[in-house]
């Protein structure tokens, strides 16, 4: 269950609603998940049996993305929770697939550009709009700030990982495949 608008307008008729709804999925053997923005997620902590937290402004990567995590791994039960793997891309402020992204920057001849400091690639595209010219950013996050996420989760103590699976880039399931599978190895080998 997704908590964003519901939780900033009435915290405590909303976790009253989660308690009542977690009591009567536990009579059904399941399990309930909350997806928190952070902002109020103290108010719900007893609420649900695990949290998805979402972090979507690429705006804010970097730093202030790992105060964010800290924060909420101390205010929440960090075993409890996931972080969530953004697997979209933003134009402006809608929100397009990552493939779409990058096909788009191959179609208007884009150079993908990276913002080290931030942690995601982007590019600018001239769209048309009655009848004006409009530059319009693009940005996802990188594929080197995916894996060092990745390698977060353990130190801050969450559980593991959230992502949309119809949205999942390849490369994504590619690089999970990597950093999360042991090889194997002929007895004798180095």
């Amino acid at each position: 269950i997704a908590a964003y608008n519901a939780i900033k307008s009435n915290p405590d008729l909303f976790a009253e609603f989660l308690l009542k709804l977690k009591r009567r999925l536990m009579e059904l053997d399941l399990l309930l998940f909350c997806e928190l923005d952070g902002n109020r997620g103290d108010i719900i902590k007893d609420c649900c049996d695990g949290y998805i937290i979402m972090y979507d402004k690429l705006e804010d990567e970097g730093a202030k993305e790992d105060a964010y995590y800290k924060n909420f791994s101390n205010l929440l039960e960090a075993s409890k929770g996931y972080m969530e793997i953004p697997s979209t891309a933003y134009m402006g402020n809608e929100i397009i697939t990552k493939d779409d992204a990058e096909n788009l920057a191959y179609t208007s001849r884009c150079e993908i550009k990276k913002d080290e400091n931030e942690g995601f690639c982007y590019f600018d595209i001239n769209k048309y709009r009655f009848g004006k010219r409009e530059s319009i950013r693009i940005k996802y996050e990188s594929l080197e700030n995916i894996k060092a996420k990745l390698c977060r989760i353990g130190e801050l103590g969450f559980m593991g990982i959230h992502f949309d699976i119809m949205n999942i880039p390849t490369e994504y399931i590619m690089l999970f495949e990597v950093m999360f599978t042991k090889a194997t190895y002929p007895s004798g080998a180095i």
